[in-house]
């Protein structure tokens, strides 16, 4: 269980699922939220260059208003930390708006 809190102060709690594709150097994870209805999951794939785990999905927003989420989380160097952020889209935005709707830091127990 993890407990994800928005640069606005929002939180959300979640379960999370980590499945890696053997021979695709890709990641799917499953999130099953506390406050928001069915599920999200992403298809994440890794870029060596940025060191990044980047995934999209599509959902259905408040309102019943189409929507799009771009997720990206940085990898440190040792691998101790990861800086995740979503970026939100809705069908009534303009074309080329994508606000960051959550930033998240996970730190490994050591």
């Amino acid at each position: 269980m993890s407990v994800w809190t928005s640069e606005a102060g929002m939180s959300r709690e979640l379960l999370k699922f980590l499945n890696y594709k053997q021979g695709t150097d890709s990641v799917t994870i499953l999130y099953l939220y506390d406050n928001r209805s069915g599920r999200v999951l992403y298809p994440l794939s890794f870029d060596s260059e940025s060191r990044e785990l980047r995934g999209y999905d599509t959902f259905i927003a408040r309102g019943n208003i189409p929507a799009e989420e771009r997720v990206a989380w940085h990898l440190s160097e040792d691998l101790d930390i990861i800086v995740g952020t979503a970026f939100n889209h809705y069908q009534t935005d303009p074309e080329d708006y994508w606000p960051q709707s959550f930033r998240f830091v996970w730190r490994r127990k050591r």
